[in-house]
């Protein structure tokens, strides 16, 4: 699958980070496990448009078969009018707003009764819950299906949806076509903004993210020693100040995200036998397991005692029960005190 250097996907970098365009030339992106998972999901997805019979579905586990089947009764049920039309993996051109850019939004659904245009994203990761408010790669897809399917300028409302399900998060923003059009001149403006070759990095939590060669970033790598380090104006004092800490605490997310970037791609280089002063490979700490033939051995030695009985998890009994009658016989204790963020 082709991308688009300046791609919807990615929005939320090189929007917020010009400079990362330039910073992540040359940086091979390695597949992730989760990343060849989500595309599968979103094959699955595609399947099941072009065919609602379960036979066809093959080569899918149940679990992922019944997540996507979420997402995509959820998107049908935006089908409800005879003239609302439903394209699957509409790839759309962006040229007029992003050079050379295109991209490929799941599905869109024109319910031209009500001059709507329904924008969907199925996002199948569940370790970030994405919302549809002011989200770049959803607006950008919406753009671009609107300059697609819009030719007549008869659509008046934009709604762009996130479809989570395995955290069974499905959320939504509506938009006019005319604040669409204005967003579109943002997007113009930032990805004119990429091409200075002197364009600023910007680090920050939401573009350094997924940022490619954020482990290799000396702008973030400043940018944390400033947080992290002595730089505060107060060099004489001891103890860091009420704003010093609160600095530190407010960048929590980025500082880990930037040491574990850093980590990986340290290995990286060590497995492929670079030198790295001060740093070798090793391995990592594990518990112990039960090898293969445990089960054997343990049922001879301790016949019944071999096994201990536990309840079923949460998540199950809900499957098999719902979640109202759980709900009835659960506890949720209280957490530990923590400094939230105020927003």
């Amino acid at each position: 699958m082709s991308h688009s250097k300046l791609g919807p996907s990615s929005s939320s970098r090189w929007m917020n980070c010009p400079g990362s365009v330039r910073i992540s030339e040359g940086i091979e992106e390695k597949p992730s496990p989760y990343a060849e998972e989500g595309t599968k999901a979103h094959s699955l997805s595609e399947l099941m448009f072009e065919d609602l019979d379960p036979k066809e579905w093959k080569g899918y586990d149940e679990e992922m078969t019944t997540e996507v089947r979420k997402y995509v009764d959820y998107v049908m049920a935006h089908m409800t009018d005879p003239n609302c039309v439903l394209y699957t993996e509409v790839r759309v051109n962006l040229g007029q707003y992003i050079p050379d850019g295109f991209g490929t939004a799941d599905n869109v659904v024109l319910d031209w009764n009500k001059k709507t245009l329904h924008v969907f994203d199925l996002k199948y990761g569940k370790g970030v819950k994405v919302w549809a408010t002011k989200n770049s790669q959803g607006r950008i897809y919406a753009i671009g299906s609107l300059l697609e399917f819009d030719r007549d300028k008869d659509i008046k409302k934009i709604v762009i949806h996130i479809g989570q399900p395995r955290l069974n998060h499905f959320h939504s923003e509506e938009l006019t076509t005319k604040e669409l059009k204005a967003y579109a001149e943002t997007v113009k403006k930032a990805a004119k903004a990429t091409e200075d070759p002197n364009a600023p990095a910007i680090p920050g939590e939401l573009q350094c993210r997924w940022c490619k060669a954020s482990s290799e970033c000396k702008t973030l790598r400043d940018f944390t020693n400033k947080i992290v380090g002595n730089e505060f104006d107060d060099l004489d004092a001891d103890l860091l100040n009420m704003e010093e800490l609160s600095e530190v605490l407010s960048h929590k997310k980025l500082i880990e995200m930037f040491l574990k970037n850093v980590e990986e791609r340290v290995t990286e280089f060590l497995i492929e036998g670079k030198d790295i002063p001060g740093f070798q490979t090793g391995y990592s700490k594990t518990n112990r397991k039960w090898g293969d033939d445990a089960e054997e051995f343990l049922i001879k030695k301790l016949g019944k005692d071999a096994w201990q009985k536990s309840l079923i998890t949460l998540g199950k009994a809900e499957k098999l029960l719902g979640k109202e009658i759980v709900a009835e016989h659960t506890v949720k204790p209280q957490g530990k005190i923590i400094p939230i963020k105020i927003k």
